[in-house]
């Protein structure tokens, strides 16, 4: 998937929201529900194919034979897509960084010193695997 968004953007947008229903034998078959049927299309157009069968290829080190299918949402091969999972993820990491923002120390004493209130809090950074999370910080006001 890395591979293709890295030369094709929006190949590879299109692919995460495939469901990967097998892989061997040089032959990927991909599955797309009824909602993803933009993705699908994309996938499939002449241009898409080619940019991800080229990608395909340069990445494994030989040709990828892609096979696009309908899925059903009933399928109990499926499971989420990348795109899904990544949705997903997302949805966790801002609400704990809610949590954490409107549970820290600071934030509370200027709300409670102010007489303010939090409406809304806007995650503008992904969630960077890997980095310390701020309740592990060293405290600076001590």
């Amino acid at each position: 998937m890395e591979t293709v968004k890295a030369s094709h953007p929006r190949q590879g947008a299109a692919l995460s929201n495939g469901r990967l229903l097998s892989m061997k034998n040089g032959e990927i078959v991909l599955g797309f529900l009824p909602v993803a049927g933009f993705h699908r299309m994309a996938v499939n157009a002449t241009a898409g194919k080619a940019a991800v069968d080229k990608a395909l290829a340069e990445h494994f080190g030989r040709p990828v034979k892609l096979t696009v299918q309908d899925a059903s949402p009933d399928d109990p091969r499926l499971g989420p897509s990348l795109a899904e999972q990544d949705a997903q993820t997302r949805a966790t990491h801002e609400k704990n960084t809610d949590s954490k923002v409107r549970g820290h120390p600071a934030v509370r004493a200027v709300l409670k010193f102010l007489g303010g209130e939090i409406e809304h809090i806007q995650v503008y950074e992904p969630e960077r695997p890997g980095a310390v999370p701020a309740a592990d910080t060293p405290d600076d006001s001590a």
